[in-house]
């Protein structure tokens, strides 16, 4: 602390908490409340030299699209099929590559729906690959990324169900046809276990033998593996069976130690499956079919045959009885019989009692 030449004041010299020279005025002549202003600029020194550095700022995680959906894809590869979740991605990559999940906004997702709409693209494909795309930032949430879903909300509303399902002589025509194609001999017992059991293209793609059980006739499922996400098992019938122990004596003879039901001659798993169905459909003459329409032919074939719907939704594995309602229609005998029923009335309502309405006056 000290006085300059020409100033009744006293002034003090410090260093601040960079370490720059500080000479400054305390604006006052009196010795004590200079002292006392000199050791508040100290202390304000010294508890900015201690301070903690603060916390860099991180700006918020936001994950290239292609990252996102390259990781997705990575650890939805190691329980299912993912075949058509990389043809969807394809598409998504198309528009979105290169971009930010932050820099992808609402109108974007409008836009790429209405685009695709544009180019012919049937709504039940657009939602299926905006699913694709929503199911990634869900994985890359539950790994613990705080990030938007500009797809929510945005997709096409879901179109009515497809019901496509053959006749019994067109599914021997198929089966015919399959039989005789050499270049997939694994294709016939495909198209028999999914018209006897309901099975998925991607449930029978991964079916391994660890979870068949041909004594018991059962396959058992996996909760990961299921899109109601549940434990489960489905029973064997004569043709289902008979299909699984021809897959069985193939491997036996080409690849004994391969896991997979449905495997090449070198064990390695089947994973394309409808170019081959394509060309059974096509020298049978069949039509506007796919693959997943087995399934649907397995249900209207149940349901034919008098088979109650809570039952057909337990062989097919619904998550609700409602998505079964779907082939109600093709049973018309169950409303047949209930309208005869009701057609017997007819003939006792002269000998049934007066109604309580009738008794007290009441007319409708």
């Amino acid at each position: 602390m000290y006085k300059k030449r020409g100033s009744p004041y006293w002034w003090i010299a410090y260093r601040d908490a960079s370490g720059r020279k500080i000479e400054q005025s305390t604006e006052t002549a009196d010795r004590a409340k200079a002292a006392l202003i000199e050791s508040e600029a100290r202390a304000a020194v010294w508890t900015a030299r201690h301070r903690p550095e603060p916390e860099p700022k991180t700006a918020p995680a936001d994950p290239l699209f292609d990252e996102l959906l390259a990781d997705y894809l990575e650890s939805a590869r190691l329980s299912r099929d993912i075949v058509r979740d990389i043809y969807a991605g394809r598409h998504l990559a198309a528009t979105f590559a290169g971009r930010t999940i932050r820099q992808i906004a609402p109108a974007d997702i409008r836009r790429y729906r209405d685009d695709r709409r544009r180019a012919g693209v049937s709504d039940s494909s657009v939602k299926r690959e905006l699913n694709v795309f929503c199911a990634a930032i869900n994985f890359a949430r539950d790994g613990g990324l705080d990030i938007p879903n500009p797809v929510a909300r945005q997709k096409p509303s879901e179109p009515p169900g497809r019901v496509r399902w053959l006749t019994v002589e067109e599914a021997e025509r198929l089966l015919t046809a399959a039989r005789n194609n050499p270049r997939a001999p694994w294709l016939a017992d495909a198209i028999e276990l999914a018209l006897m059991t309901g099975m998925r293209k991607g449930e029978l793609s991964g079916l391994e033998w660890a979870r068949v059980d041909l004594r018991q006739r059962l396959v058992y499922f996996q909760a990961h593996q299921q899109k109601n996400r549940k434990l489960g098992s489905l029973p064997l019938n004569d043709r289902a069976r008979q299909a699984l122990l021809r897959r069985a004596n193939f491997r036996a003879s080409h690849c004994p130690d391969a896991p997979w039901v449905f495997a090449t001659t070198g064990g390695e798993r089947i994973l394309r499956i409808d170019r081959s169905f394509q060309s059974a459909c096509q020298t049978a003459e069949i039509v506007d079919f796919h693959f997943h329409d087995l399934r649907h032919t397995c249900a209207a074939w149940l349901v034919q045959v008098g088979t109650p719907l809570l039952e057909v939704s337990q062989v097919l594995r619904h998550a609700s009885i409602v998505m079964t309602q779907r082939y109600a229609h093709l049973a018309p005998h169950h409303a047949r019989s209930a309208l005869d029923r009701l057609a017997t009335l007819g003939d006792n309502l002269a000998t049934m009692p007066d109604s309580v309405e009738s008794k007290a006056g009441v007319s409708a």
